[in-house]
């Protein structure tokens, strides 16, 4: 399908204002049966489009129509101009329009993800980890927040990610980390100063048996479970040596 060329509305001359909220009024669902006549506030295409292109217009859109009302009234009108829905997704800085596109499956190309995974919007970024590809999720498990770093650690899974999970700046992260390592994993002898308390505690259970005495330092020695667990393996290492010794 060929691209019809669609005029630029971030200017004033291209929405009649006036007439936007002349007809938007008629979103009160007071009135007459919503779903039925939704119909009835009759916007164009360059009046729809104004909505999700032009901040004014869309600032007139959220106080005239009720919230609960306007992912019905978007989605109503993106049936009726279908192809605005890649223009909502490319050009809309208006995040929930894209959400509200996204979570009802109007994408024309699945690869739309990995482009919507780079967006502003937290919401947006984190939906878009579910879907996007290997080569995006990599990108993402660098990603400033940790919220999308954790989605991205989730989907990679700790064959692929098991190390940057080790050492980022999460302690959720690093925790899970440390639960998918295997016991005595090299990696863990580098966490001995390790500053939550939840993740040092992991880490006394799975830590080689030689790297133990590097732990004694640690300030979190002074949580009752984290000194329990690390005398216990103390002991569990003595015992094996006397063991050791008696055999010999």
């Amino acid at each position: 399908m060929s691209r019809i060329k669609i005029p630029n509305l971030t200017k004033n001359k291209d929405c009649n204002f006036a007439e936007l909220i002349r007809k938007l009024k008629n979103a009160n669902p007071k009135r007459w049966n919503f779903e039925k006549e939704v119909h009835k506030i009759d916007l164009n295409e360059n009046e729809f489009r104004s909505i999700y292109l032009n901040k004014k217009a869309n600032a007139i859109f959220n106080v005239a129509v009720y919230q609960e009302y306007q992912k019905y009234i978007f989605l109503y009108y993106i049936n009726k101009y279908p192809k605005c829905a890649d223009e909502v997704l490319s050009s809309s800085k208006i995040d929930y329009f894209k959400m509200y596109l996204i979570e009802s499956g109007y994408i024309n190309d699945i690869k739309i993800f990995n482009k919507l995974a780079t967006s502003n919007s937290l919401k947006v970024k984190l939906f878009s980890a579910k879907y996007c590809d290997f080569k995006t999720l990599i990108k993402l498990s660098e990603d400033k927040n940790k919220k999308v770093r954790l989605k991205a650690f989730d989907r990679l899974g700790p064959v692929e990610s098991l190390d940057k999970m080790l050492v980022d700046s999460s302690w959720e992260i690093r925790l899970k980390g440390v639960r998918s390592s295997p016991f005595g994993y090299k990696k863990l002898s580098k966490m001995v100063d390790e500053l939550s308390k939840q993740v040092f505690i992991e880490l006394v259970k799975k830590i080689k048996d030689d790297s133990i005495p590097m732990l004694l330092g640690n300030r979190n020695l002074k949580y009752k479970e984290a000194k329990r667990i690390l005398l216990e393996r103390l002991d569990g290492e003595l015992l094996t040596d006397r063991r050791v010794l008696n055999a010999t």
